[in-house]
């Protein structure tokens, strides 16, 4: 599925001057709606924030500041586009500073991706920022290799607490003539959010999880698991003190005390034994069995099914050959 660019003549006065108020971008703010229908999905929302948030971070590659790139992804049937996932896209960066991006990389993640999702497809890429800049233009230009109208989609990093609509721009490609010289616009987009059962289920819990006094739920779990991990290591190194000592004879011996530790012993997991190994190459070899039983089951069932077929066609033909 392609989106279709449409062509228009010359630009009105008013148009031209729409256009040049978006700034290098070239937007085009007063283009008619398009007519493809764009539901966008929280997940592609949620990958977005989290690349640029990885970045900022400082737990990226990237350095803070640095351009934020992705590819879209979804399903398009006729005019009823979805964009249900966002993924990042690295890149290196020319003499003017300006994003390249690698047609093997982005190549490479598509057949990746569309073995996995092979109703999917790449419809854009996305991008964060205040306003379009010259710049995108130019990575838009790129990405019309991989599809022949992309769509643009770029997300406010700074949005206004008290905006009720979603930091995010949606655009399409468009040729106009300006000044009898053919120009790719920026067009607006509208879009709708969309859902499906499983994304309901994880933005309901995402809601639920407030911060408390300023300080983030994750925190405040890994905050916890923290001192877990320090109070089960005070005690461990409490028991070893305690062994030493009993073996050194520095303190009398407990063998109540040594049975109960013992059972605290004999119950954390092997770690590394020949019994254990023993045990893991035989559930191992119970587990292909299994797997090579079923692929001959399998293939067993597929070919009762193709001498079924045979057999109900040469009889339907009046022929007398049969497939035991």
């Amino acid at each position: 599925a392609i989106l279709s660019r449409r062509r228009r003549g010359l630009l009105p006065d008013d148009d031209k001057m729409a256009a040049k108020e978006s700034g290098g971008g070239a937007v085009d703010k007063a283009a008619a709606a398009s007519e493809n229908k764009v539901f966008l999905h929280p997940l592609a929302i949620i990958g977005m924030s989290d690349h640029y948030t990885t970045i900022e971070a400082g737990g990226s590659l990237a350095k803070p500041g640095s351009k934020v790139l992705g590819l879209l992804w979804g399903r398009q049937q006729g005019l009823e586009v979805s964009i249900m996932d966002a993924m990042e896209l690295g890149y290196s960066l020319d003499a003017n500073g300006v994003p390249v991006i690698e047609a093997e990389k982005v190549n490479g993640m598509k057949d990746l991706y569309l073995e996995n999702f092979k109703d999917r497809d790449l419809l854009g890429w996305y991008s964060v920022g205040l306003e379009v800049v010259e710049m995108d233009m130019a990575i838009h230009r790129e990405m019309t290799k991989y599809n022949e109208s992309p769509f643009f989609l770029l997300m406010n990093p700074n949005p206004d607490e008290e905006a009720k609509d979603l930091p995010i721009s949606l655009y399409e490609s468009e040729m106009h003539v300006i000044n009898d010289t053919p120009t790719m616009l920026f067009v607006t987009c509208e879009f709708q959010l969309q859902t499906m059962q499983m994304e309901r289920i994880t933005m309901e819990r995402v809601a639920k999880e407030k911060a408390h006094e300023g300080e983030a739920t994750l925190d405040l779990h890994m905050n916890t698991v923290s001192s877990s991990l320090k109070t089960l290591s005070s005690r461990a190194s409490a028991l070893v003190q305690y062994l030493e000592a009993t073996k050194n004879g520095t303190v009398p011996t407990d063998y109540r005390l040594l049975r109960q530790v013992a059972s605290v012993c004999n119950q954390l997991p092997a770690v590394d034994t020949d019994e254990l190994s023993g045990e893991f190459v035989g559930d191992y070899n119970d587990t292909l069995m299994v797997n090579y039983l079923a692929s001959i089951t399998k293939g067993t069932n597929e070919l009762n099914d193709l001498a079924e077929k045979f057999n109900m066609i040469s009889t339907q033909r009046g022929g007398h050959h049969r497939l035991a």
